[in-house]
């Protein structure tokens, strides 16, 4: 063992010369390939209680009602929110996700509209996999037998799959106060385009489309949450890829300021972008630690990394 030990951590010293071409050995795998790694589900909170999500089944519809009597009174359940308990709360903007280098802004002049996304949808939702109420129980499994007991009834409205549809005059608004559905528009020109294509002799025109794809990291999403009864700080542990994008959205959310949040980024358990932005879950299970006096624990099941985690392209 301590031959194989050292073997995995001493590396001999880089010689002169250029570091482009050369293999540069890793240093942060013995502890994983040992498996002495932690995961967010790694971690053990005495006490907590688990969070469970009822998701939207619908990519566009309305919310006629939500009602949760039958939830509230099931074994285990400790408390049942919905979009009403949490209206009073900031919601979500990933205003992040502009990056846009000065140069490049003032060249494009982007027009981006970015939409808020509320905690529990309270009207309307706008995805299948939209967080519609929260379950929290003494476990996952009493969590889980109590959503199917929240009865919300749904109005459904059109729904479209093609951007290019989504564009047309009279498409349905999945923003109606937006105007349209554009998200996001740039336009520029440099030189005389069109003088060019007059003059060229041959024009080739070809459309381009990006596949979609989802991330299926290791560890889904998950996220611990317990506040310190003494000193009433709130610490989290997340897969997150941006701890301090989360601790600030946590404080603004939750009206706390950033020093009294501390996020622990746990091993990530693969990400690839897809743990890089913000979730209304991330807020909802500290939220819920704070209102109820004890640890939170939630953790994204494979059917819900698949449909309510971020995708990208297309």
């Amino acid at each position: 063992m301590n031959n194989a030990t050292s073997e995995l951590t001493t590396h001999p010293a880089p010689d002169d010369g250029p570091w482009i071409g050369r293999p540069v050995p890793r240093v942060e795998d013995e502890r994983l390939l040992r498996g002495h790694g932690r995961y967010v589900d790694d971690v053990t909170l005495p006490g907590a209680i688990e969070a469970a999500f009822l998701r939207s089944p619908h990519a566009h519809a309305g919310i006629e009602s939500v009602d949760v009597g039958a939830a509230l009174n099931a074994p285990g359940v400790i408390a049942v929110g919905t979009g009403a308990d949490v209206a009073h709360l900031p919601e979500l903007l990933n205003k992040e996700e502009l990056r846009t280098p000065p140069p490049l802004a003032e060249l494009l002049a982007p027009a981006v509209r970015m939409t808020p996304m509320p905690l529990l949808a309270r009207d309307r939702v706008r995805y299948v996999g939209e967080p519609v109420a929260v379950v929290l129980a003494e476990n996952r499994y009493l969590a889980e037998d109590a959503l199917e007991l929240i009865d919300v009834r749904y109005s459904a409205l059109p729904v479209l799959v093609d951007p290019d549809h989504a564009l047309d005059a009279d498409a349905p608004l999945l923003h109606p106060e937006g105007g349209d559905n554009t998200a996001v528009a740039v336009a520029t020109t440099v030189g005389d385009p069109d003088a060019a294509f007059a003059g060229a002799h041959t024009v080739i025109s070809e459309e381009f489309q990006a596949h979609r794809y989802v991330a299926s990291p290791i560890e889904t999403r998950a996220v611990s949450a317990q506040v310190d009864p003494y000193t009433g700080r709130l610490t989290l542990w997340s897969g997150t890829q941006t701890p301090h994008r989360l601790r600030d959205a946590v404080a603004h959310t939750l009206g706390l300021t950033p020093d009294t949040v501390h996020v622990i980024a746990a091993d990530v358990g693969g990400g690839f972008g897809q743990k890089g932005i913000l979730y209304v879950e991330e807020l909802l299970v500290p939220h819920a630690a704070r209102i109820l006096g004890r640890p939170v624990r939630w953790r994204e099941d494979r059917n819900e990394n698949l449909t309510a985690s971020s995708h990208a392209r297309e």
